[in-house]
């Protein structure tokens, strides 16, 4: 359980309900308490830790969280819980982000839920090219659609 990488993110005073959130939203995640100025949660493997750091710094998008998915099941529940409060990614100022699976959750922290079978076609140079045009024209994941690729 213990990674020498893990996640350090500012928030503007809502790390304990930033860290019940992602407790919530993810399989097998459980807070790990904390602090009133830092609270943590172990999610995926990772250790986040959450600062209740104020209003000077705001989370973007230039950083995200890619988290594999081995269901659509899996991709619906978790968009569904992360999404809840949060935006799509159909934002103007970030193109490439409309597409992907990628959505943005009510502590505006970025995530990419997407389908641990999209590393396999990928390494496929036969179909690569068309599960990338796939995948392109979705919001959301849908594994169907990228296997039909």
């Amino acid at each position: 359980m213990s990674n020498p990488i893990n996640p350090f993110i500012w928030l503007d005073s809502q790390a304990a309900d930033a860290a019940d959130f992602y407790a919530a939203a993810f399989p097998g995640a459980r807070l790990l308490g904390g602090s009133p100025l830092v609270v943590s949660v172990h999610v995926g493997g990772l250790k986040l830790s959450l600062l209740n750091g104020g209003p000077q710094f705001k989370v973007n998008p230039s950083i995200s969280f890619f988290y594999n998915c081995d269901s659509e099941a899996e991709i619906n529940a978790l968009w569904e819980a992360l999404s809840r409060g949060g935006i799509l990614m159909p934002l103007d100022a970030y193109p490439f982000a409309r597409k992907c699976g990628w959505l943005k959750d009510r502590f505006g922290v970025s995530w990419q839920v997407v389908p641990r079978v999209l590393e396999e076609l990928m390494a496929d140079p036969a179909r690569s090219s068309r599960v990338v045009d796939a995948f392109l024209k979705m919001k959301k994941f849908d594994i169907a659609g990228l296997m039909r690729a």
